[in-house]
């Protein structure tokens, strides 16, 4: 016998949880990081169970979705590395304990953008969603792609400095900042973005491409009815949504 194994026992998040009442609905805040990466991407680490459970546990999250890249620089995400995204969100998502979220980062970059970024954080309510990458021929632009998503339940945001909004109906929100860099600081398009009249929500997300999201900094608070797939997606959709630089 092993003298140095020792058993581990995760004793369980104690969250003290702020809530408000607003039109006689009662909302509780829940915290996300919808935007952070796994082995699957090219430049990160982590098995994507390693990434859920370390978000679940460690950083105690109430929700998270991790999301590789498409094709990005030179790595193709598979149709079964998606299907294990699905799997893992089908398996780890509990009501009203914890929500994993499928999804991917389609990384489209335009011309007549300065920096070139288009990229999108797509995420599914569950794991019927299907994977549209900028390499297939029927998503092969930010706008085919959109055109796709409109048969779905996804949402869908950018994040980077710069970006053009396509679909209002599906791109509720911008993630303006994430661990590594703060885009609404950074640069004042988002501002002016605002000053035109546009309407999105701001998300916060660490952006991690090491194994500890929730713990890399950016995060989004999630004002919802209750904690599953569904109430969150309307939250999102309805803009009751924070977003912070460090984490809760």
């Amino acid at each position: 016998k092993w003298s140095r194994w020792q058993d581990i026992q995760i004793e369980p998040l104690i969250k003290n949880r702020q809530r408000i009442k607003f039109d006689n609905n009662n909302y509780s805040l829940f915290w996300a990081d919808t935007h952070c990466h796994s082995n699957f991407s090219a430049d990160a680490e982590g098995e994507v169970d390693e990434i859920i459970h370390f978000a679940r546990d460690i950083a105690g999250l109430d929700a998270l979705c991790v999301i590789d890249n498409d094709y990005y620089p030179h790595k193709t995400l598979t149709e079964a590395e998606w299907k294990i995204h699905q799997e893992f969100s089908r398996h780890f998502t509990a009501k009203g304990e914890f929500v994993v979220f499928p999804g991917y980062e389609f990384t489209y970059h335009r011309k007549d953008l300065n920096p070139d970024f288009n990229h999108r954080c797509v995420i599914y309510p569950g794991p019927e969603g299907y994977l549209l990458r900028r390499i297939d021929i029927q998503s092969n632009t930010d706008k085919t792609l959109l055109e796709r998503l409109r048969q779905t339940e996804a949402m869908c945001y950018p994040h980077h400095c710069s970006y053009v909004i396509i679909d209002p109906e599906r791109e509720w929100n911008v993630e303006v900042c994430s661990s590594w860099r703060v885009c609404i600081e950074e640069s004042d398009y988002t501002i002016k973005q605002l000053q035109r009249g546009k309407k999105f929500g701001f998300i916060g997300s660490s952006d991690a491409h090491r194994a500890n999201p929730g713990l890399g900094g950016a995060l989004t608070g999630i004002y919802a009815q209750e904690l599953t797939p569904e109430a969150l997606f309307d939250a999102y959709k309805n803009r009751r949504i924070i977003a912070t630089q460090g984490f809760a």
